[in-house]
């Protein structure tokens, strides 16, 4: 996940810096690094080492970078550039980004298919017609929004439908990332209902390259030079 970091005001979340971004149009750049990083950080660590346990790597794209009409040829080059597979590459999209441009989304999503990349519906449960994009665009995976999470733990209407929207992926065939996940009770009981993917706090925040190598090391009881 992006951070900035400033001298004075120390570290600067998502939710403060991108809507800013989007605005200036700066998200297109930082779209652009965000991209690259990634695929520094699997050319360095992880092509090398498959035995880390990363098999994928998912990055968001903003609706400022879906509306280029030349997006393939803007991610494309960079995976080429490290050697990175296409398949390793999960990119997530919002609803928004298929309201603001659905035809040219579908053109998008068909073109990097084609090439091997998948795509998932990212803070699902925020909108209003995920389910018609469901139908529509060719999302092999689904995130979960945080809010929608909590409000599992705390309301139980939210529960209920929350629990049929599990059901409904399942019978699908969609595998589901539910985000949020702070607690050791929220991480069992999205286990129960079958949950494929937990994402949150619990399991850790997000961190720098070297940090984020050393926790998976520890998380697979490693030792040091386990991933180099």
């Amino acid at each position: 996940m992006a951070r900035l970091f400033d001298g004075e005001l120390g570290y600067i979340p998502p939710a403060e810096f991108i809507p800013i971004a989007e605005k200036n149009g700066d998200i297109i750049r930082i779209g652009e690094i965000v991209l690259e990083e990634c695929c520094k950080f699997l050319s360095k660590h992880v092509l090398s080492n498959m035995s880390l346990g990363i098999r994928s790597i998912q990055i968001n794209i903003s609706v400022a970078q879906c509306m280029q009409q030349n997006l393939k040829e803007a991610i494309l080059p960079i995976l080429q550039k490290y050697h990175i597979p296409t398949s390793m590459i999960v990119l997530e999209l919002t609803e928004s980004t298929a309201i603001n441009a659905p035809a040219l989304m579908e053109h998008h999503m068909k073109e990097l298919g084609d090439a091997g990349i998948s795509f998932a519906m990212d803070d699902y449960g925020t909108g209003n017609a995920n389910c018609s994009y469901l139908m529509r665009f060719p999302f092999q995976e689904v995130k979960m929004d945080r809010d929608m999470t909590l409000a599992y733990f705390n309301n139980e209407t939210a529960r209920i439908v929350i629990e049929n929207e599990i059901r409904t992926m399942q019978k699908l065939g969609i595998p589901m990332v539910v985000e949020g996940v702070e607690k050791l009770e929220q991480s069992e009981e999205m286990e129960r209902l079958g949950v494929e993917y937990i994402q949150g706090y619990y399991y850790g925040k997000p961190l720098p390259e070297m940090e984020c190598l050393r926790y998976i090391r520890n998380f697979n009881s490693a030792p040091e030079d386990y991933g180099r």
